[in-house]
């Protein structure tokens, strides 16, 4: 295509294997293709260490050593406050939306839109 590394062997070989229809991905294969040659050179002239590739477990990979160390309390409120919502009775919702709706109105009626809350019986 537009490298010039590219041999037309290659993309003869490419169209052999995947077909005419999946030439489309043949610039990406191409790509990652010279990506690895050029990361294999690079672990070969010791600039990135084999444990940047697959040695070692990199230290924000490892477990933690206390995996049963307490959450922090922000954790659990939206946890807190959805179990209220879901156990509050249907009636009780209803009143809630009812009051956010009056709370929202005047706002969007600055805005130019007209809310009508709900009118309970």
């Amino acid at each position: 295509m537009g490298d010039s590394s590219t041999q037309p062997s290659e993309i003869s070989d490419y169209i052999k294997h995947w077909g005419p229809r999946n030439i489309y991905l043949l610039p990406l294969v191409l790509i990652m293709k010279k990506a690895l040659q050029v990361l294999n050179t690079l672990v070969e002239e010791k600039v990135v260490s084999d444990y940047a590739i697959g040695g070692e477990m990199a230290a924000m990979d490892q477990p933690l050593s206390n995996s049963n160390a307490a959450l922090p309390e922000e954790y659990y409120q939206k946890r807190k406050s959805r179990k209220v919502w879901r156990e509050m009775p249907f009636e009780e919702k209803v009143r809630q939306v009812v009051e956010l709706q009056k709370r929202a109105a005047p706002i969007y009626a600055a805005r130019g839109k007209i809310i009508v809350p709900w009118t309970l019986p």
